[in-house]
């Protein structure tokens, strides 16, 4: 297990990167941190990682102490593996020599075998001579991740791994590897900050936002369930309609009444904002109650529109794609919410 305990750390005084984070991660579970630009997420993977010291708190793996205040275990003691976003690759050596970096203290004929398990893991043994110029970004990244992974790292940190790849490569990158860390069993934490690529691989998601880990969870109660309205607003897209809370727990809306779990218990007569996503909104032209389409956004086997109702709120609903309806056009709408999540309304 990682244990990240109350950890913070500042580049200089009184400039804190990251500020009293935990969290746990099981062994063999994916963990990833997401949040915009300068929120610390990398920061905090580099303290992880040994590159940088803990001003206050710990860090732990598997029970033993890597950092604490006055306590500072080397990097290359840590046995943590870590792909870099550049992936950091030695362009003078192949992709053989690439992988057999780390592998030095091990003897040359466990080496070779070890070299090539890896290899044939990544699926690129046939690229076993060539050297990384040589090779699409796809196949550095296999290179980048075979490299980390050859000396049975204790856990495997990864910093924006995909960031660099064109979108239908990173979807099935995203699948490739995650096949390949789960055939491993490896234990990863890796930096995103796109949703939807963490969605697809972690176990465990955490948003951070200057400095502090706003929510660490599993990536379903961290979109249904989030804690606070950014959380809500970074994790996936969705729109705020105003609402009073029911006595049975329903929340009056201009589209009826929404129901479903609540993570809190919500006060009777209460006004609130409900966080509306595209899924909850369903197009149903058998509902008198209509939105006028705003925009639509082709998305293959379904349109994203936004629609805009009677008050001149603003919606979002995903629809099969052989619903296609112009911009200016009205469509029947009605709510299927299974959880409610909902803020105390903001004037």
């Amino acid at each position: 297990m990682l244990e990240v305990s109350d950890v913070s750390h500042a580049y200089e005084p009184g400039a804190w990167a990251v500020r009293e984070v935990s969290l746990r991660l099981e062994a063999g579970r994916i963990g990833c941190l997401l949040g915009p630009s300068g929120c610390g997420k990398t920061t905090l993977l580099r303290c992880i990682a040994g590159f940088e010291t803990v001003a206050a708190g710990g860090v732990r793996l598997h029970g033993e102490v890597l950092a604490e205040p006055g306590r500072h275990m080397p990097p290359e003691k840590r046995r943590i593996g870590m792909v870099f976003q550049d992936y950091a690759l030695l362009p003078h050596l192949s992709v053989t020599g690439n992988i057999e970096f780390g592998l030095h203290a091990l003897p040359r004929a466990e080496r070779r075998r070890r070299v090539e398990e890896m290899l044939e893991l990544v699926g690129l043994a046939e690229h076993a001579g060539a050297y990384p110029q040589e090779l699409s970004g796809g196949q550095q990244q296999r290179v980048a991740l075979a490299r980390s992974l050859a000396p049975r790292p204790r856990l495997l940190l990864m910093d924006e791994p995909f960031a660099h790849l064109d979108p239908a490569l990173r979807e099935r990158l995203l699948v490739e590897v995650k096949q390949i860390l789960r055939q491993l069993g490896t234990t990863v934490l890796m930096v995103s900050h796109d949703p939807l690529e963490a969605f697809a691989l972690a176990d465990r998601l955490g948003v951070m936002r200057e400095g502090r880990l706003e929510q660490w969870d599993d990536s379903y109660v961290l979109y249904h369930q989030p804690v606070n309205r950014f959380v809500a607003g970074f994790v996936g897209r969705g729109a705020w309609l105003k609402g009073i809370v029911r006595g049975d727990g329903g929340i009056d809306t201009e589209l009826g009444v929404a129901r479903g779990h609540s993570a809190e218990s919500l006060r009777p007569g209460a006004q609130v904002d409900l966080l509306l996503r595209p899924d909850d909104v369903l197009h149903d032209d058998a509902c008198v109650t209509t939105a006028r389409v705003v925009e639509r956004s082709f998305k293959g086997s379904e349109f994203l529109y936004a629609l805009a109702l009677d008050s001149g709120a603003r919606v979002l609903a995903s629809v099969p794609s052989h619903h296609n309806h112009a911009p200016g056009e009205r469509i029947g709408i009605r709510l299927a919410t299974e959880h409610l999540v909902a803020f105390a309304a903001q004037v």
